[in-house]
């Protein structure tokens, strides 16, 4: 912008969506979701794509789920789960079953394989947990939780009272 001076680097910085030490928050988020790779180590080692795997860590075991839920959960599109939804059933990681309820409707559930994948991704976020927190006293991690709620609430629409976002 000709003629516009800022006066101070770090409302510029803040202005621009960049800390104290100049990063973009997002770059931050980049960093840490490559310092904890699990979905690709268990992709690798089940034969799941990245996505297969997150789906996966998504229900619970003993959990009965719609396809629609799933989707919403994953933040896809209904076509885009139809497919990983597909794909893990192929794979025998879940079983789709008529709703008892509503027979137009199919549930999702895990099978004995699916819920040993899902047992080793919790064990995967343990550990990853563990590497990325563990140089933090109890104070800090209540913050970092605090600011991870409060970002989380924004991305899904939170209002301004609820998130502390203008």
């Amino acid at each position: 912008m000709v003629g516009h001076t800022v006066k101070s680097p770090s409302r510029w910085r803040a202005a621009h969506g960049r800390t104290d030490t100049g990063r973009r928050l997002i770059d931050s988020i980049i960093e840490l979701k490559v310092r904890c790779r699990f979905e690709e180590e268990i992709g690798e080692k089940c034969g799941l794509a990245p996505r297969e795997v997150t789906c996966l860590g998504l229900i619970s075991p003993g959990e009965k789920i719609s396809a629609g839920t799933l989707a919403a959960r994953i933040g896809l599109s209904p076509s885009r789960a139809s497919r990983i939804i597909t794909g893990l059933r192929e794979k025998g990681c879940i079983v789709e079953a008529f709703d008892e309820t509503d027979r137009r409707s199919v549930s999702i559930s895990l099978t004995a394989a699916g819920v040993k994948i899902v047992r080793d991704i919790e064990k995967r976020k343990d550990e990853c947990e563990k590497r990325l927190l563990g140089g933090f006293n109890s104070r800090q991690l209540v913050e970092i939780q605090k600011g991870l709620a409060t970002l989380s609430l924004a991305f899904q629409g939170g209002n301004d009272e609820q998130t502390g976002v203008a």
